[in-house]
C-alpha cells in the first residue's frame, strides 16, 4: 500500500490547503493512505508566514535554534514513513488572470514525475542545485513534490483547485494535462536589474529575444520567468528564470 504524507500551511498565511486538513487528514483508499499535517501551526494560528525563521528554507539546518528549524526536524523524521510527500503551497500575489499552478522537484526520476503526473498543472520546475534545494520541505523525501497554486481572487475556487488534485492523488487518476513542461531552475532576476531595464514579465511567458540579450542568456534556448512570492517576502529578488529542457508525455 502506497503511503502519501500532504504537508500544509508550511507558511502559516497560506490557508487555503487548511481545508484538506480540516475534511481529510487521514484516509485510505484501495491501495493508497493518507495523512495531512499542517507544516506550521504556530504561524497559521496568527496569520503570518513564519514566527522567527522561514520554514520552507529551514530544513538544511544543522543546529535547531529557531522555532522553525525545530518543527523542520520533527517533520522530517515523519517523512521516513511516507512513499511521497507532497507540500502545498499558494502564492501571496492574487492572479486575476491566467492561473499557471506549477510543481517544483528536486530530482528527477520515474517516480517523482509519476508523483506528478496526477495533478494537471503543466509546469514542472526542478531545482537541481542540491545544495540549494535541501533548504526546501521537499528536498528531504526521495518522491518529494512542492505544488505551487496561483493564488486567485476567489478563496472557494483555490480551495476547490487544491481538493480535486488531492483526489486525484490518493486514486492515482492520472491528469488528461499534456505535454507537460519540464524545466531547470537557472537564475534569480533581482529587483535592481528590473528597475535598470524595465522589465515587465508575466509567470511562464517566455523572455524575447532582447530580454535574453540584455540577461546574458543563450539565444537559442527559451526561458520562462516564474514569480513565487512577492517583494515583500523577497526584497532581493523580481523573478526567478527556468531554462526549458523538455517535454514531458
Amino acid at each position: 500500500m502506497k503511503k502519501i504524507l500532504f504537508i500544509v500551511c508550511t507558511h502559516g498565511n497560506e490557508l487555503a490547503g487548511l481545508h484538506l486538513f480540516l475534511t481529510h487528514p487521514y484516509g485510505r483508499v484501495k491501495n493508497t493512505e493518507w495523512e495531512v499535517l499542517i507544516g506550521n501551526p504556530e504561524a497559521m494560528t496568527l496569520n503570518q508566514r513564519f514566527l522567527e525563521t522561514d520554514l520552507n528554507r529551514s530544513f538544511y539546518a544543522n543546529w535547531a535554534t529557531s522555532y522553525e528549524e525545530k518543527r523542520a526536524q520533527v517533520l522530517k523524521k515523519r517523512f521516513k514513513e511516507y512513499d511521497v510527500v507532497y507540500d502545498i503551497h499558494t502564492t501571496r500575489a492574487i492572479k486575476s488572470q491566467s492561473l499557471d499552478d506549477c510543481m517544483f522537484i528536486n530530482t528527477i526520476d520515474a517516480n517523482v514525475i509519476t508523483a506528478c503526473s496526477y495533478v494537471p498543472a503543466k509546469h514542472i520546475i526542478w531545482d537541481s542545485d542540491a545544495r540549494y534545494n535541501k533548504q526546501y520541505l521537499t528536498g528531504h523525501h526521495p518522491v518529494g513534490v512542492t505544488l505551487e497554486y496561483q493564488k486567485s481572487d476567489d478563496y472557494f475556487e483555490d480551495v476547490n483547485r487544491i481538493m480535486s488534485d488531492f483526489y486525484n492523488i490518493v486514486s492515482a487518476h492520472k491528469s488528461d494535462v499534456f505535454p507537460k513542461f519540464l524545466y531547470k531552475a537557472d537564475r534569480p532576476v533581482t529587483q535592481s536589474e528590473q528597475l535598470k531595464y524595465k522589465f515587465d514579465f508575466s509567470d511562464f511567458h517566455p523572455l524575447s529575444e532582447q530580454d535574453k540579450k540584455i540577461l546574458k542568456l543563450k539565444k537559442q534556448e527559451e526561458y520562462v520567468p516564474v514569480f513565487v512570492n512577492s517583494k515583500e517576502v523577497d526584497q532581493e529578488f523580481y523573478c526567478f528564470l527556468n531554462k526549458k529542457i523538455k517535454l514531458v508525455v
